[in-house]
C-alpha cells in the first residue's frame, strides 16, 4: 500500500551529486575570472576566501560536527545522533580528488593540477611539506607565485606567534620556517613535531592556502549567474545519507561583491536573506513552543499573550483607541500559516491595518509580513528578550551560524554583498529599506548559504524526530484539500508546501530590494538546497539551481515559478533576450530612442512569447513613436490630478508637472507622457501603464496584471508635500502584489552617486556577435544611472519585481504570462 506520507515515506533512492562533464568549452582560464593571486596560483577558478572557516573542510566549525569528503567537496557532515569523529588529514586528502597517494603510503601525497603554478608533496609522517613551482612561468606567473609564497610566510608567522601566546617555547618555535630556493619552498622543522605539524597544515587547509580540489559545482554555478547576469550566488545543498540519519552540507559562493569591483565572494560572505528571514524565526518560534521552561502554545491569541496594555501592537488601534476582535483572536499558528488575514507589511500602510474578513482566520491564504512583526513583539513581551537575542540563544549558537544575524548591516565588516538592479547597478543592502535597518522577522536578516545550510539540516533532522509533533506540523498542510484550493499558496507553519504529484516540497522565496533568495526542501526525499543572491536578476535562475542536471535536483517546481512570475533563464532565448533588454534601457536613459527600439524589437524575436517583452516593446514605442505626432486631447491634464486609493492600503497620487503629469507613490515620482485620451505611460522605463477613467484608475504592470483604485480627493485637496519636489524619470516598482500580498505599494528610490555618465550602448547586432563584447558591455553597466533600476515592493521580507511578479488573490486579474 502506497504511504502518502512524505514525512514517513521511505527513500525513493539514493541522493547523487551530479558533476561536470569535462570538455574544452568547459576550460576557462582561472586569470581570466579570478583576481585573487593566491587561488589563481593553485588553479582555482575563484576566490575561495583566506579568513577562518573559509572553505577548508578541516575547519574548527566542522571539526565540531565531523567532516566527510562526498567526492571532491569537504562538506560538513552534520549526524542526527552521535558526532562522527573529525577526518585525519591523510583521510582528508585520500578522499579529495586533487590529491594521489604516492607509493600506496597513507602518509605520502603529491597534488598536481595543470592550472596551477606549482605541485605540493606532503609527507605527514616526516613532518614535510614541499611546494615546487613550474618551469618557464611568465612574468605574470611568476609574481602570482611570488604573491602565494607570501601569503604562506605570513600565514606561518601568525601560527607562530600564537603558539607562542599558547605557551610554547619562542625559541624552538622560532625556528619553523619556510626556505625558498628561487622557484621551490619548503617546511623546515627543527625537530620532529607531529602535533605542531598537524595543526599547521590543518590551517591552511582552512585558509584555503594548502588546494583541495575544487568543487565540481562551481563551474556551473558561475554559468548559471553568468547567463543570468547575477553578479554573485550563496550557494549550499543538503543530502542525506542511505539511511536519513545524517545529512552532508556542500557550501560554496561563487561570482562577485559588486559589480564595480574585483573582489569575491566566499563562503563566509554575508547575502540578505529577505523572506528566507522568515524560516529562520519560524525555527525560533518551534523552538520556543518546545521549551518547558516557557509557557508558550501556538494556539494561544497573541493578544493574550501581549497582555500588559503597553505591549498592545498599536498599528491595529483605530483612531478611538478600539482594538479590532478579529485581531483580538489572531495566534501563532495563524501567522506562520499566513492565514490571518492581515496585509504585507508597509511603513506607510494606512492606519489602522485592515484586516481580511472574505474568509474565516486561520484559513484564507493571506501573505502577511506584518502578521510575523506581530509575532516578534508577542515573543518579545514573553520572554523579555530582543529578536536578536532570542535568535542567538536558541538558533544561531546551537547551530553554530556563526554569520548570521537579524540586526543591520555591520558597518566594520567588508564581507558583505551590494546588491544589484537588472541593468548591474550596484547599491549597499537596506539602501531603500529603512524598516529593515533594524532587527526584523520577516526580512532583515543577513547570512551566508554555508549557515542555512546549518539550518537546513537541523529542520531536517527535527522532521525526522517521530515525537517532534511541533516541527512536523511545519511540513504539512492543515487538511489535503489545501492543495487542491490554494495550489502554490498551500502553507504548513513558516513554509510553503506544493505537491507536484506524489512529491511534497517544502519552499519560501526572499524578495527585498534587488536582491532574491529561494530554499526548498523535498520532502519525500530528505533533501534541500539554498541560495541567495546579490541581484534583483537572481529569481530567473530557480529551475537551474534546484532541477538541473549539473546541481542536486531537489525537485520540479515550474508551478510555483509561474504562480511568482519568475521568468527563468533556462528558457530557450531567455539569455538573448535578456542582453537585449539592458542594452534596450541603457539605450533609452542615453536618449538613443532608436536604438532602444532596436534593442526591445530584438528582445521580442528571441522571446516571442513572452508578455513582459511585448509590452516593454508596444509601451516603448507608444511612448517614444518613431514619427511622433502633436496630439490634441479633449481634456486637459488637471483633470486627472488628484489622490488614489483602494482597500489595500495602495495609495497614489497624481498631479501636473514635467511634460504632462507626475505620479507619486511611496514617496517615489515618476513622469508620465499622455499617449491616448485616457491612457499614460512613464517617460522613461515603461514598467506600468496607467489609465484614468473618470474618478477609476486602472495600473496595469509590464507582466500583465492590473491593480485598481478609486480618485478620493480632487486636486485640490493633494497634500502640500507634493509641490516643489524633483521629478525622477524611472519607476521603481511597480506593485505587483505577489500571489501572497493584498498590498502593492511602490519603494522609493534613492539616487546613487555616480563616477560618470551613461555610455553609448553597443548595436545589439555587435552585442550580440560574441561572449567576449557579451561581456565587455556587461563591464560597463556600473555607469548607468542608480534610478533606472528595476521595480521592488516595499514589503519587508519581499519585494515585487517588474520582471517577476503574480497577481494579489484580492484585487489583481492576472492575465497569461506568456513564458514558454
Amino acid at each position: 500500500m502506497a504511504n502518502n506520507d512524505p514525512l514517513n515515506s521511505e527513500s525513493q533512492g539514493e541522493p547523487t551529486a551530479s558533476t561536470t562533464e569535462s570538455g574544452a568549452e568547459d576550460k576557462v582560464s582561472p586569470a581570466a575570472r579570478n583576481p585573487c593571486g593566491i587561488c589563481r596560483a593553485s588553479g582555482s577558478a575563484a576566490c575561495k576566501g583566506h579568513g577562518g572557516g573559509g572553505g577548508g573542510g578541516l575547519s574548527s566549525s566542522a571539526a565540531e560536527t565531523g567532516s566527510v569528503s562526498p567526492g571532491a567537496l569537504p562538506a560538513t557532515f552534520s549526524p542526527a545522533t552521535t558526532p562522527a569523529p573529525p577526518l585525519s588529514i591523510s583521510q582528508f586528502l585520500a578522499q579529495n580528488e586533487g590529491w594521489e597517494s604516492q607509493d600506496d603510503s597513507d602518509a605520502l601525497f603529491k597534488f598536481e593540477n595543470p592550472e596551477a603554478l606549482f605541485t605540493l608533496e606532503l609527507d605527514i609522517e616526516q613532518g614535510s611539506l614541499v611546494f615546487s613551482g613550474n618551469d618557464d612561468l611568465s612574468a605574470e606567473e611568476q609574481e602570482t607565485l611570488n604573491e602565494f609564497f607570501s601569503a604562506m610566510e605570513n600565514e606561518l608567522t601568525a601560527f607562530k606567534k600564537e603558539l607562542i601566546e599558547q605557551g610554547e617555547d619562542p625559541e624552538l618555535i622560532d625556528q619553523i620556517k619556510f626556505a625558498r630556493e628561487g622557484n621551490a619552498l619548503a617546511l623546515v622543522l627543527p625537530t620532529p613535531m607531529p602535533a605542531i605539524y598537524d595543526a599547521l597544515i590543518k590551517r591552511l587547509i582552512d585558509k584555503n592556502l594548502i588546494p583541495v580540489n575544487d568543487s565540481p559545482y562551481r563551474l556551473p554555478l558561475q554559468k548559471i549567474i553568468d547567463s543570468a547576469h547575477v553578479p554573485a550566488v550563496s550557494y549550499a545543498c543538503v543530502l542525506p545519507n542511505e539511511d536519513k540519519t545524517q545529512f552532508i552540507r556542500t557550501p560554496l559562493a561563487v561570482g562577485k561583491k559588486s559589480e564595480s569591483e574585483a573582489s569575491a565572494v566566499d563562503e563566509n560572505t554575508r547575502f540578505p536573506a529577505s523572506s528566507l528571514s522568515k524560516i529562520a524565526f519560524t525555527y525560533l518560534v518551534l523552538q520556543l513552543a518546545k521549551d518547558p521552561t516557557i509557557d508558550f502554545d501556538l494556539d494561544t491569541p497573541l493578544y493574550d499573550i501581549l497582555g500588559d496594555e503597553k505591549f498592545v501592537y498599536e498599528r491595529f488601534r483605530d483612531a478611538d483607541g478600539n482594538y479590532p476582535e478579529r485581531a483580538k483572536q489572531i495566534t501563532a499558528k495563524d501567522v506562520l500559516s499566513h492565514t490571518t488575514g492581515l496585509p504585507n507589511v508597509e511603513p506607510d500602510s494606512p492606519l489602522p491595518l485592515k484586516i481580511d474578513t472574505t474568509s474565516e482566520r486561520g484559513e484564507g491564504y493571506s501573505y502577511s509580513g506584518e502578521a510575523f512583526l506581530y509575532l516578534q513583539k508577542a515573543i518579545e513581551a514573553k520572554t523579555g528578550q530582543d529578536l536578536e537575542t532570542l535568535a542567538k540563544e536558541y538558533v544561531f549558537t546551537p547551530l553554530h551560524m556563526e554569520r548570521s544575524t537579524f540586526l543591520p548591516q555591520p558597518q566594520d565588516d567588508p564581507n558583505i554583498v551590494k546588491v544589484h538592479s537588472e541593468t548591474g547597478v550596484a547599491t549597499v543592502i537596506n539602501e531603500t529599506r529603512p524598516e529593515l535597518n533594524e532587527a526584523n522577522a520577516a526580512g532583515s536578516l543577513l547570512t551566508t548559504a554555508d549557515d542555512f545550510s546549518k539550518l537546513m539540516v537541523a529542520w531536517l533532522e527535527d522532521m525526522a524526530n517521530p515525537k517532534d509533533s511541533i516541527t512536523r506540523q511545519a511540513f504539512k498542510p492543515t487538511s489535503e484539500e489545501d492543495f487542491m484550493t490554494r495550489g502554490t499558496r498551500t502553507c504548513g507553519l513558516g513554509w510553503h508546501i506544493y505537491k507536484n504529484k506524489d512529491e511534497v516540497i517544502a519552499y519560501q522565496y526572499g524578495e527585498n530590494f534587488n536582491t532574491r533568495s529561494f530554499i526548498a526542501i523535498n520532502v519525500n526525499d530528505k533533501k534541500g538546497a539554498v541560495f541567495f543572491t546579490n541581484s534583483i536578476n537572481g529569481s530567473s535562475i530557480a529551475n537551474q539551481i534546484l532541477n538541473s542536471s549539473d546541481l542536486p535536483a531537489i525537485g520540479d517546481l515550474q508551478d510555483v515559478y509561474k504562480d511568482l512570475r519568475y521568468r527563468q533563464s533556462d528558457v530557450p532565448g531567455s539569455e538573448e533576450a535578456k542582453v537585449a533588454t539592458i542594452a534596450g534601457k541603457n539605450a533609452e536613459e542615453a536618449g538613443q530612442f532608436d536604438e532602444a527600439r532596436s534593442c526591445f524589437e530584438e528582445a521580442l524575436k528571441w522571446t516571442p512569447q513572452d508578455v513582459t517583452t511585448k509590452n516593454r516593446f508596444e509601451w516603448f514605442n507608444e511612448a517614444h513613436p518613431s514619427n511622433p505626432k502633436t496630439q490634441t486631447f479633449s481634456e486637459p491634464v488637471e483633470a486627472f490630478a488628484g489622490k488614489y486609493e483602494n482597500d489595500y492600503g495602495d495609495k497614489v497620487e497624481i498631479y501636473p508637472g514635467g511634460d504632462g503629469l507626475i505620479y507619486k507613490q511611496a514617496n517615489h515620482e515618476t513622469e508620465l507622457v499622455q499617449i491616448s485620451e485616457t491612457d499614460f505611460l512613464p517617460k522613461t522605463d515603461q514598467s506600468f501603464k496607467v489609465r484614468i477613467d473618470g474618478n477609476k484608475m486602472s495600473k496595469f504592470s509590464i507582466e500583465g496584471d492590473e491593480y485598481k483604485l478609486s480618485r478620493t480627493l480632487p486636486v485640490s485637496n493633494l497634500s502640500q508635500e507634493t509641490s516643489g519636489t524633483d521629478v525622477s524619470s524611472n519607476e521603481i516598482t511597480p506593485s505587483a502584489g505577489k500571489a501572497e500580498s493584498p498590498q502593492v505599494t511602490e519603494v522609493a528610490d534613492v539616487p546613487v552617486a555616480r563616477d560618470s555618465e551613461p555610455v553609448p550602448v553597443e548595436s545589439i547586432a555587435e552585442l550580440l556577435a560574441t561572449r567576449e563584447m557579451h561581456q565587455q558591455y556587461r563591464g560597463a553597466l556600473e555607469d548607468l544611472k542608480a534610478n533606472e533600476a528595476a521595480s521592488t515592493t516595499a514589503i519587508a521580507g519581499d519585494e515585487a519585481v517588474e520582471e517577476d511578479k503574480t497577481s494579489s488573490p484580492f484585487q489583481i486579474t492576472p492575465k497569461p504570462s506568456g513564458n514558454e
